[in-house]
């Protein structure tokens, strides 16, 4: 029965992966989506042409997405595997590269994000965009929606200011937070530990938290269209 349960999660775990890859654009419906239309045509050199409006916004929006989706992939695939540790026992091999990849993954949202903020605090905002996230109902928004009230109130405390570029600050230091507690996991299971049980839940949490944080962000710009 054990085995069997740890067949099913792996199977739909490497389904989502799958999915990820093969739709693109459902990355971010989940993190962050349609944020990039609260800016306007970013700078642009004399004599250069013109780029779509924010396209390198929405790319990094869209590449951040994928790191972080994969990265709590292999993390969700990694607590599966330490969840069953005391009726199947540890592969240490095995674990050491699914929390290498999870890590992997994080370095790599954390490069994008980082690009995100830099590219965000060069670029104009869209004054259309933020004038709706200012006058937005998100009482109403978040009843509506059955939302969780501590993190939406976190969402609500950027966009209502109009503070995209805040949004993916956020986003930027999540991602940081996170690196730390999988190198102190990464480093436990290369050594032959079983990580501290603290780390663990460390890990569920800001994943958690910042997953449905994006989410929101997204609800909320699906919701101004």
């Amino acid at each position: 029965m054990i085995k069997t349960n740890k067949q099913i999660v792996l199977t739909v775990t490497l389904g989502i992966l799958v999915s990820f890859i093969f739709t693109g654009n459902l990355l971010s419906l989940v993190i962050a989506n349609e944020s990039q239309r609260g800016f306007d045509n970013p700078p642009v050199a004399p004599g250069v042409a013109g780029i779509e409006i924010s396209s390198t916004i929405e790319n990094y929006v869209l590449r951040g997405a994928g790191y972080f989706l994969n990265g709590y992939a292999d993390t969700l695939l990694f607590l599966n595997t330490v969840e069953l540790a005391k009726l199947e026992g540890l592969q240490y091999d095995s674990l050491t590269k699914i929390i290498g990849d999870a890590a992997a993954d994080m370095e790599n949202a954390y490069t994008t994000y980082a690009a995100l903020v830099q590219e965000a605090a060069q670029t104009p905002y869209n004054p259309d965009v933020i004038r709706q996230l200012e006058i937005l109902d998100y009482k109403g928004f978040m009843e509506k929606n059955n939302l969780n009230p501590v993190i939406f109130k976190k969402v609500e405390g950027y966009l209502s200011k109009g503070n995209v570029r805040g949004v993916y600050y956020y986003l930027y230091t999540a991602v940081e937070s996170i690196l730390p507690v999988q190198y102190r996991v990464k480093a436990a299971v290369e050594a032959g530990k079983f990580p501290a049980v603290a780390d663990l839940w460390l890990l569920g949490q800001t994943y958690s938290e910042t997953l449905l944080f994006g989410q929101y962000v997204a609800q909320i710009f699906y919701e101004i269209k």
